[in-house]
């Protein structure tokens, strides 16, 4: 029978959970930053739209 009788306090179990919780909740923002700038990048739009273009420079006659 392999049982092991090794006490593991409550507060190093409790660390433990949070550390991985911790290393889970990373690893789905990573996962989810790069979702969405290969969805951004899949739509092909401008970072920004110019709206009126100026004529500084060009003399009219």
């Amino acid at each position: 029978m392999l049982v092991s009788l090794v006490f593991i306090p409550h507060y190093f179990m409790i660390f433990m959970m949070m550390f991985f919780a911790g290393v889970q909740i990373l690893c789905l923002s990573m996962i989810g930053e790069y979702a969405s700038k290969c969805y951004m990048e899949s739509k092909h739009r401008p970072i920004y739209i110019i709206k009126k273009q100026s004529r500084r420079g060009i003399q009219n006659d």
